[in-house]
């Protein structure tokens, strides 16, 4: 006699998935790399603020600044000018900031202070032909 049946065969149980939670993971760590590399991410040092700030233009020098040192940066005397004291209205202190310089004409380079989502502000105008480049320390002391 033969029999419609077919021969049944042992079943595993069913498998699961292994990594889950790597899977998971994963996914999390592209989405969250891949927001932090789009346009909307904020400039966190020097160089990144003067270059959004400034992308049509050479920037020759940048040094990290807060609002509360540019709201202070004075120079001549006996009573001292502080061209930036009340730039970036509504800015909190401790913000990150930036000394951007930028060669206005040969012979003559200009001094910004830049906040990020503020325009820059001219702090100084001095000779020279950009000799200080890179990273630098402050804008020039100026008796």
């Amino acid at each position: 006699m033969v029999s419609n049946q077919f021969p049944t065969l042992p079943l595993r149980p069913q498998q699961r998935h292994r990594y889950p939670l790597l899977a998971i993971a994963a996914i999390v760590s592209l989405t969250l790399l891949a927001s932090g590399c789009s346009s909307t991410s904020k400039p966190v040092g020097a160089q990144q603020i003067c270059a959004a700030a400034f992308p049509d233009v050479t920037v020759l020098a940048w040094a990290d600044a807060t609002v509360a040192s540019l709201h202070d940066y004075g120079y001549s005397g006996p009573q001292a000018t502080h061209p930036l004291a009340g730039a970036f209205a509504g800015a909190a202190d401790d913000m990150a900031a930036a000394w951007c310089v930028t060669e206005l004409t040969q012979g003559t380079i200009r001094w910004w202070g830049v906040v990020p989502g503020y325009d820059p502000v001219r702090a100084i105008d001095t000779l020279g032909s950009g000799e200080q480049k890179g990273d630098v320390s402050s804008p020039p002391l100026i008796p």
